[in-house]
């Protein structure tokens, strides 16, 4: 009984190797956790539905899409501020392909642009807005969707 251990012998090789898997693992927990909180709500513009994401908070707006693998094409992310100035959108993290929207207080899309993936310069809206959509690259121009349009299904 004198050489008993009740846990086996870790070397500094073992700590390190779990130490990297705890580590390798934490990011994508964390994007699973906060995926699986977010909100979902049906929007509409000219007839055109669209599941979207809210993101309503300081974290889940700082988190955004990225790294993300895909999107469904029915899908996107609306982004909620609680009051209206000049926002600035990059593509740090994030891989896909995406259009923006930009939205003021009254529902009505000012500015739609394309976004690349990884591009780290900021697009920053020509006019004071509360709302910004991302959808994948493409979406509103197949959709036939142009600045004016009022968004429907967001309040």
């Amino acid at each position: 009984m004198k050489n008993f251990r009740p846990f086996p012998k870790f070397t500094l090789r073992h700590t390190f190797l779990i130490a990297f898997l705890i580590i390798s693992v934490l990011p994508f927990t964390t994007i699973v956790s906060s995926n699986q909180t977010l909100e979902k709500i049906t929007i509409s513009i000219n007839g055109h539905g669209l599941i979207v994401e809210k993101a309503d908070t300081s974290k889940k707006r700082k988190a955004g899409l990225m790294n993300r693998e895909k999107l469904d094409w029915d899908k996107g992310m609306l982004f909620i501020y609680p009051s209206s100035r000049y926002r600035s959108f990059w593509m740090k993290n994030t891989k896909i392909s995406l259009s923006l929207a930009y939205i003021d207080k009254d529902y009505k899309i000012t500015e739609i642009l394309d976004l690349e993936p990884f591009d780290l310069k900021g697009k920053v809206s020509k006019k004071r807005v509360c709302l910004v959509l991302e959808v994948n690259k493409g979406w509103f121009e197949k959709n036939k969707i142009k600045v004016g349009d009022v968004v429907k299904g967001i309040t």
